[in-house]
């Protein structure tokens, strides 16, 4: 835990001023001071840590759907990638979604998962 520290005075009327105009307005706040101190009334959950799945190694999971991967594909060309029982279709999904978001861009694909559980990929832009 950071140990609170007196905050510089522009600091502290910054902030000042952020949660008169806040309450003012009517809205739920929380303030997290760069000392540690918080503001407002707002109940934040904590970060959750991202878990690596202990059943697989890393990069097990991409090292799968890159084999059915064309990152050449064209405009109107579907990819299928099938169903495999240590892999849910979401996260399958999810993995090739994060992919070819960076690779291809936004909007630049759809995708669905068919009733056997293979994921489809259609490329539209």
């Amino acid at each position: 835990m950071k140990t609170q520290t007196q905050l510089p005075l522009v600091v502290q009327k910054t902030i000042q001023s952020a949660i008169r105009q806040l309450e003012s307005a009517g809205c739920e706040f929380r303030i997290n001071a760069p000392n540690g101190e918080s503001y407002g009334t707002l109940e934040v959950a904590e970060k959750k840590k991202k878990k690596m799945n202990p059943n697989r190694t890393y990069g097990e999971l991409r090292a799968y759907y890159d084999r059915f991967m064309d990152y050449n594909a064209k405009r109107g060309d579907v990819l299928t990638i099938p169903n495999n029982p240590k892999y849910t279709a979401e996260e399958i999904r999810g993995g090739i979604c994060a992919k070819l978001t960076t690779r291809w861009g936004k909007g630049t694909y759809t995708t669905a998962v068919t009733k056997a559980g293979d994921v489809e990929i259609l490329r539209i832009a």
